[in-house]
């Protein structure tokens, strides 16, 4: 990541009563930069940030290449939810 997209590198601030630092990520819709070498950084940022039940989905994963990022996510214990129509986006679950 460049330096400027590292302020949330150890969580998010949420105020809730006062500010926490969350950490961990249920959801997380990547939408551009459309590079398969940007996405897999993105991916690589969220994996450990990710539990089980955690989402991630792909949009318009026919600019880059996609068969890439999918065999990193299976080999991190993700599977396959739905792919949509026109193979333009996809979403996986992390099950282990």
């Amino acid at each position: 990541f460049p330096s400027h997209d590292n302020r949330f590198h150890d969580g998010v601030p949420v105020y809730d009563g006062g500010k926490q630092i969350l950490n961990h990520y249920a959801l997380v819709f990547f939408d551009g930069p459309h590079d398969t070498l940007s996405i897999l950084n993105e991916v690589l940022f969220f994996l450990p940030r990710s539990r089980i039940g955690g989402v991630f989905v792909f949009d318009d994963i026919q600019t880059y290449q996609h068969q890439l990022i999918e065999q990193v996510l299976f080999s991190q214990g993700f599977k396959a939810i739905e792919v949509g129509p026109q193979q333009r986006k996809a979403s996986y679950e992390k099950i282990q």
